[in-house]
C-alpha cells in the first residue's frame, strides 16, 4: 500500500508546476506587448513633434503647437492600460520639456518647476486617463475612445491654463535677455483671459484634428484585436459583438455631436477680443480660427449632406436625425462667421494713443 501510494504524491508538485507555466509565460507575453506598443507609440508621438517643427506656423511662441500627438498617447493607455499610458506619455512631456529648451526661458527655478509639472508632466499625464475607455474600445464602441481622447485633451487644456494664468502672463518680469524672472500668478479676469485665449488657439485645433484622425483609423485599428501580442492585452470578461459591422459611416455618426462641439469651441475661440498686449504670431492664429471652424464644418456638412440623401434613398430613419445635425451645423456656421467678422469690428485691436 505504502508503493503505491508514493507516486501519487510525487505527481501533486509536478501539476502544480504544470499549471504555473502558462499563466507565467501570458504575464511575460502581455509585458513584452505594453514594452513594445508603449515604445512604439512614444516614438510615433516623437516623430510627429519632429515633423510639426516643419512647419513654424503650427508652433507657437511661448510654447504649445498644433498637432495630433494625442492620438499615439491615447492609443498607448488604449491598448496598454492606465500604467502604461499615463507613464509614456509622461516621457513624452518629459522629452517635449527638453526639446523645447524650455529650462532656457527662465531665470527664476521655481517658474522653471512649475512650467515643468504643468506644461509637461500634469498636462500630458493626464492622458493616460483616457484608459478608462479601455473597455470600450475593445468592444468595438467606437464613440467612447473618441470621447476620451476629447476628455484627456480638455484635461490637459486646463493643466496649460493655469501655467498661462501662474506662470506666463501679462503681468510677468522678464530680463533684458528674454527670461522670466519671477514667479506672478495673475489671478485677475484678465489673466484668465488671456490664459484661454492663448491656450485654446493650438489645444481646441488639436483636440478637434485628433479626435477626427482617432475616428477615420478606428475601424483600422479593431482588425488588430485578432493578432496574438493584441490578444494578451485584452480585458477579462470582454464581451463583444461578433456579427456588429463597424463601418466608418456607423463610426462618424457616432462622433457627430462630439465633432460639432468642438468646432463650436473653436468659434468661440475666434470670438475673444485682442487685448493688445498679444504676440503679432497668436494674434493671427485667434483671427484665423474662425475660418478653420468653418472649413471643417463645411466638410462635416457635405458628410451629413451625402449621408442624408442616402438615408432618404434607402428610406431609413436615419434621415431626421441627420436634419437635425445639419440644423445645429448652422449654429456652429453662425459663431464661425461672428468671430470672423469680430476680427474686423469689436474684436480689433484699438490703436494706442501716441
Amino acid at each position: 500500500m505504502d508503493e503505491k501510494s508514493q507516486p501519487n504524491v510525487s505527481e501533486t508538485p509536478l501539476q502544480t508546476s504544470s499549471t504555473s507555466v502558462p499563466s507565467s509565460r501570458n504575464k511575460s507575453k502581455k509585458a513584452i506587448a505594453q514594452i513594445v506598443i508603449s515604445a512604439l507609440m512614444l516614438a510615433l508621438a516623437l516623430v510627429i513633434k519632429g515633423l510639426s517643427e516643419l512647419f513654424p506656423f503650427l508652433n507657437f511662441p511661448q510654447g504649445g503647437s498644433i498637432t495630433i500627438i494625442l492620438v499615439p498617447l491615447v492609443l498607448c493607455g488604449l491598448y496598454c492600460g492606465p500604467i502604461w499610458g499615463t507613464l509614456i506619455s509622461i516621457a513624452f512631456g518629459l522629452f517635449d520639456f527638453l526639446w523645447d529648451g524650455a529650462a532656457g526661458w527662465f531665470a527664476s527655478t521655481s517658474a522653471a518647476v512649475v512650467c515643468c509639472l504643468l506644461d509637461y508632466v500634469v498636462a500630458f499625464g493626464v492622458i493616460g486617463l483616457a484608459s478608462i475607455f479601455r473597455r470600450s474600445f475593445f468592444e468595438k464602441k467606437p464613440a467612447q475612445p473618441v470621447l476620451g481622447l476629447i476628455l484627456a485633451g480638455l484635461l490637459r487644456f486646463l493643466s496649460h491654463l493655469f501655467s498661462g494664468i501662474i506662470v506666463f502672463n501679462q503681468i510677468a518680469n522678464y530680463n533684458d535677455d528674454g527670461l522670466l524672472t519671477t514667479l506672478t500668478p495673475n489671478w485677475t479676469s484678465g489673466g484668465f483671459v488671456y490664459s484661454f485665449s492663448y491656450n485654446g488657439a493650438y489645444m481646441f485645433p488639436t483636440i478637434a484634428l485628433s479626435a477626427l484622425v482617432l475616428a477615420i483609423i478606428m475601424k483600422p485599428l479593431y482588425s488588430t484585436f485578432h493578432l496574438p501580442y493584441i490578444k494578451v492585452l485584452e480585458p477579462k470578461n470582454l464581451e463583444v459583438n461578433q456579427d456588429t459591422d463597424f463601418t466608418t459611416q456607423s463610426i462618424f455618426d457616432s462622433l457627430l455631436p462630439y465633432l460639432e462641439g468642438m468646432f463650436a469651441l473653436l468659434g468661440v475661440s475666434s470670438l475673444i477680443p485682442d487685448s493688445g498686449k498679444l504676440p503679432d504670431h497668436y494674434v493671427t492664429v485667434m483671427a484665423n480660427l474662425g475660418y478653420v471652424s468653418l472649413l471643417l464644418m463645411a466638410c462635416v456638412d457635405i458628410y451629413l449632406f451625402i449621408a442624408f440623401y442616402n438615408a432618404i434613398k434607402n428610406k431609413k430613419e436615419e434621415k431626421k436625425t441627420y436634419v437635425l445635425y445639419l440644423l445645429l451645423s448652422l449654429f456652429v456656421f453662425g459663431i464661425s462667421i461672428l468671430g470672423i467678422v469680430s476680427q474686423y469690428t469689436f474684436g480689433a485691436p484699438i490703436p494706442e494713443e501716441a
